[in-house]
């Protein structure tokens, strides 16, 4: 049913009445500002939970080691994981051309076990070496890098008669081949060391 306005209601009242049941009394209920009608006791209790989640959040940020919460930026390390912590956990097997997926992180305080994500395509890098054994060299090692974020997207090796087991890209006893000192001279001219005139 519609609802019908008295106007002899004082302002802040409403009217309400239903025509089903003839029993039914008119209701007068009055408007309030109040956000929480409950009284104050109430109220307090329900903080309580949230202000105990509160004091556990920051017992634990306390208690949590504070060379743990800086950036890596700063200390050159991940979550209490520095760099060479990782690299000679991982180091051995890329040399041999593997790529574990999960290996043992050998750091100052424990070891365990942790999951490695690789930037490389496998696309990409499967196009590469059949692309080197098709025209197959005596060595080749290929390296594709994303130029903004350095991440590797391809890292490929060959010997041709198979006489190394190690990933020539990441060997250092073979000079880079003339065509990387396009490379080397495209960044210096980028970061404003050198001009196109001075090479």
């Amino acid at each position: 049913m519609p609802r019908k306005h008295n106007p002899n209601l004082p302002r802040g009242y409403g009217h309400s009445q239903s025509y089903s049941r003839p029993s039914i009394q008119p209701i007068y209920a009055r408007s309030s500002d109040r956000i929480d009608p409950r009284p104050l006791s109430r109220r307090i209790l329900a903080w309580i939970p949230k202000l105990i989640l509160a004091g556990v959040v920051l017992v634990a940020f306390s208690l949590y080691p504070e060379s743990r919460l800086e950036t890596s930026r700063d200390f050159g390390e991940v979550w209490g994981i520095q760099k060479h912590h990782l690299s000679n956990s991982i180091s051995e097997e890329i040399i041999a051309n593997e790529f574990p997926s999960i290996v043992t992180i050998n750091s100052d305080q424990s070891n365990f076990d942790a999951i490695v994500h690789y930037t490389i395509k496998p696309d990409l890098n499967s196009f590469i070496d059949d692309t080197i054994a098709r025209y197959g060299p005596d060595y080749a090692a290929v390296v594709v890098l994303q130029p903004h974020t350095g991440r590797i997207l391809a890292m490929s090796s060959f010997v041709k008669d198979n006489s190394l087991n190690h990933n020539l890209a990441v060997h250092s006893g073979f000079p880079a081949a003339s065509l990387f000192k396009i490379v080397t001279a495209a960044a210096a001219i980028d970061t404003g060391v050198a001009r196109p005139g001075s090479i």
